[in-house]
Formats: C-alpha cells, structure tokens, sequence
C-alpha cells in the first residue's frame, strides 16, 4: 500500500499538467492523490481516504472502536484500563492525557490563556471560548428533536431523558454535567484550586473567588472574612 500511494502520489504533478483545461474545477474541490476521485470539500475527502488506509487499522480490542493512528488507540484504550499517567505535582491528580493535565495546572496557576475578542473574557481551554462566542452571536446549532428548543451546547437532552452519566466514586451522586461533577468531588477531597492572590485563601469554585475579590474591592484588602460555602450542585 506505501508503495502505492508513494508512486501515485509522484503522479500527482503530471495529473495535474494534463488535466489544465479542468483547472478551475480542482481550484474547487480536493482530490484524492491515490486514486483521483474527486469530492466536493476536505470532510469527504478525508472520509474517503480512510478507504486506503483500511490495511493500517488500530482496533480496540475491548470495543471495537477504529482508529488510524496507534498513539490514539493507546490513549483510547485508557478509557478501559483507568491508568492515568500523567499526575499534577501540585495536587497530586492524575489525568491519561498530557494535555489534560496542562488545562488542569491553569486551575492552580489561574492562567486563561485564550480571550474573547468581543468581551475580553478569559477561558483556559479554548473549547470554553468556542462554547462562549456562541453567546455573542447567537449561533444555536444543536436542536432538540423532543420540544424543537435549539441550543448552543448538547446537554439540553438530559433534561428530557434524566441521564445523569458522571457519578461520584465516593458517594454515588450523579451529574448531568462534567464540571458538576468535578465541583462536587472538591467536597470529598478538600481541592480549592482558585486562590486568592492578595491573601492566598482558596476556593472550591472560580464564582466564590470572583464574590470574595468583589469583597476585597470594597475597601478591606486584606481583611476579607466571607466564607466559601461550598454551593449545591444539582445533577
């Protein structure tokens, strides 16, 4: 197969040279460089690219599930074996994906490195900042097929069907949300990963930060006595 898509891939240019009276066509669509089939965008493409790289398949063994790149699988197969790699040297956390760990350091260092341009407002992850910009204009591409209500993010349907997928290890609590479910378990394990950076106290939730600062802004720097009650989250 290699040797395939190496002699056809050198084929490409004199497809190219002699296909000139058809040039504009390909400046609008993309080409397979194996086999020349054309497609009407990059998604189908791709799509069909998977076709020849059939032969280089990484199979779950647990579930089937097929990925084109061995390091995915081994990532993947995670999901199954629960090892987590990869620890936070702060708190002790451990996380199967490097990267997961690098967002979750942002929670002790309180870097957001991603912005909005039209607020300003600051995310750590920059799939948070995908979610926000919907806010600002309005774009609701997930439509619920139960009361035609549409909506920016897809947890909607949870409401319908009562799934509560993310349950607590310690005591059984389940959640609709992931992040509910992440504040929650700071209950069990004491984490309060936003820290205040005039008086170092710490908080379970990045909201009981913000009311705690809002308290230092009134004129008691570094006198501020409210409490971080922990806040009910709802599943």
């Amino acid at each position: 197969m290699s040797a395939l898509i190496r002699r056809t891939r050198e084929n490409v240019q004199v497809y190219k040279t002699t296909h000139k009276a058809s040039e504009s066509y390909h400046n609008k669509t993309d080409f397979c460089e194996i086999c020349f089939k054309t497609f009407a965008n990059n998604r189908l493409l791709q799509l069909h690219e998977k076709t020849h790289a059939s032969q280089n398949e990484f199979v779950c063994q647990e579930c089937g599930k097929i990925f084109y790149r061995k390091e995915h699988l081994v990532v993947h197969v995670r999901i199954h074996s629960g090892e987590k790699p990869y620890p936070c040297d702060i708190c002790g956390k451990a996380f199967s994906q490097s990267q997961n760990l690098t967002i979750h350091k942002r929670s002790h260092s309180g870097e957001r490195p991603y912005h909005c341009k039209m607020c300003g407002k600051l995310f750590n992850t920059s799939s948070h900042l995908n979610t926000h910009m919907r806010y600002h204009s309005g774009e609701k591409p997930y439509s619920c097929d139960i009361c035609g209500k549409c909506f920016s993010q897809t947890v909607h349907m949870r409401t319908h069907s009562g799934e509560k997928p993310y349950g607590c290890g310690l005591c059984g609590k389940a959640f609709s949300q992931r992040q509910n479910l992440t504040v929650h378990q700071r209950l069990h394990t004491g984490e309060r990963p936003y820290c205040c950076e005039f008086c170092g106290k710490g908080f379970h939730t990045r909201g009981n930060l913000k009311s705690h600062m809002k308290h230092l802004s009134r004129g008691n720097p570094y006198t501020c006595t409210c409490t971080d009650s922990a806040p009910e989250i709802r599943g």
